[in-house]
């Protein structure tokens, strides 16, 4: 197995929660990136990009643009997983407005190689509204000599 290589833009979040008792959320947005086992099972995540802070709105845009560079695992359940944590910053500590996750199996991630940049639209869980992002996957990582042969 090789790395995958994995573009991911921040686009939105529309109708997040106020977080602040005066003005609105300042809100960021924090994203993992995790190998997906060989038996589904989950890695730890690992922090491939954090979004500038926007404030008083909720609806913030961001657009912003990260690259993550995952070592990908074996088997037939292997994949990704792209957490996002959608946070309020505030003076002393930030407070957590929700996550959403995609969840790229093998499959979708071959389909995806070398293609345009796909959008997803996330409800957000443990809060409310939804984030957009885009994911493109540049190199999907999951058969290394088939890569190599193709050089040839």
């Amino acid at each position: 197995m090789g790395t995958a290589s994995v573009r991911v833009t921040v686009v939105r979040a529309e109708g997040l929660r106020n977080a602040d008792i005066r003005g609105m959320s300042d809100a960021y947005v924090v994203v993992k990136a995790a190998a997906m086992g060989g038996d589904g099972g989950r890695k730890k995540g690992k922090q491939v990009g954090k979004t500038r802070v926007v404030d008083d709105s909720l609806s913030p845009e961001w657009r912003e643009t990260f690259l993550a560079a995952v070592k990908m695992e074996k088997g037939p359940a292997a994949g990704l997983c792209f957490r996002f944590e959608v946070l309020d910053k505030d003076r002393f500590k930030s407070s957590k407005l929700g996550s959403a996750e995609v969840v790229l199996d093998s499959a979708m991630l071959e389909k995806m190689e070398g293609s345009d940049a796909e959008e997803h639209v996330l409800a957000i869980r443990d809060g409310q509204g939804v984030l957009v992002v885009q994911i493109a996957v540049i190199s999907s990582g999951l058969d290394a000599k088939k890569s190599k042969k193709s050089k040839k």
